[in-house]
């Protein structure tokens, strides 16, 4: 069951991430060569604003679905 938790909560936690990483990623400027630090601040700041107040969804909406998937026995390895 915590491997069902485990990765319900990985795809909950990308589906709510995804799009503001988008968002950021086309805001930043073209690159042709390696980061530059001030580049690595931008990115380490949009993908902390990315995150930030989903995992708790994400980490619900998991425990929802395991909980859902287990009560209805439709998750594999659950339904003895």
């Amino acid at each position: 069951m915590v491997l069902y938790m485990f990765v319900f909560f990985l795809v909950y936690a990308l589906a709510f991430a995804v799009p503001d990483l988008i968002e950021g990623y086309q805001k930043l400027p073209p690159s042709s060569g390696p980061l530059t630090s001030e580049e690595l601040d931008q990115a380490e700041e949009i993908s902390r604003r990315a995150v930030r107040g989903k995992l708790h969804l994400a980490f619900a909406a998991a425990l929802l679905t395991t909980a859902a998937g287990a009560w209805f026995r439709a998750l594999p390895g659950l339904r003895g």
